[in-house]
């Protein structure tokens, strides 16, 4: 095996890895700083290991969408308009079907509103995006979107119940737009916002 073919075979184990287990490795780390340090912040021994996974990556591997060039945004201003619009129809939809009910009893709001979608953000259109744009054939927005559906399932403990199928399928097309924002916006910020809208309305209805 040549080393360019290594290479490559190397970065796809990586990015399956961290796309299955990025969350549950933020909860071992939680655990290991409450049993270290008991009056620790529950919210906060999650949330710093789980944006530290994040975050190193994306700083060390590609800085790539972390910039603004707004000359860059208004020739595709349509189109992240656009997909704003179908974004919006989706989460009314959603919530019109009381899908949004199943994350009405979420414990940490904040977490779950704010945190998760930086998280998952800096990860799926951060670098795994930039990744997957550089060495692979696939396409990023495509690429992307199915790794992010697939990460779901970490949050059933890895167990194909009827609704984690549903929400690795859901948030795959949900991973599609905010992948195309992100390629219209060349940045991570318009999909982050919109993703942080998306999980605080289905929280509150």
């Amino acid at each position: 095996m040549n080393k360019a073919l290594f290479q490559k075979y190397l970065i796809v184990l990586i990015i399956l890895i961290v796309t299955l287990t990025n969350y549950q490795l933020a909860k071992h780390t939680q655990q290991f700083i409450l049993r270290a340090f008991p009056s620790f912040s529950y919210m906060w021994s999650l949330s710093l290991p789980w944006i530290a996974i994040g975050i190193i990556p994306f700083l060390w591997i590609s800085r790539k969408g972390f910039s603004l060039d707004c000359r860059y945004i208004q020739k595709n201003i349509r189109s992240l308009l656009f997909y704003s619009l179908l974004l919006g129809l989706g989460l009314g939809l959603f919530i019109a079907l009381r899908f949004s009910s199943s994350f009405h009893a979420v414990k940490y709001p904040f977490i779950f509103s704010v945190i998760t979608p930086i998280v998952e953000e800096l990860i799926f259109r951060g670098w795994i995006y930039s990744v997957v744009e550089k060495h692979m054939k696939i396409h990023p927005v495509l690429g992307s979107a199915v790794l992010f559906g697939l990460h779901h399932l970490q949050y059933f403990a890895y167990r194909f119940t009827p609704f984690a199928i549903f929400q690795i399928v859901y948030t795959f097309f949900l991973g599609l737009i905010l992948g195309k924002m992100r390629q219209k916006s060349g940045s991570i910020y318009f999909s982050t916002f919109s993703h942080m809208i998306i999980n605080g309305a289905s929280y509150i209805w």
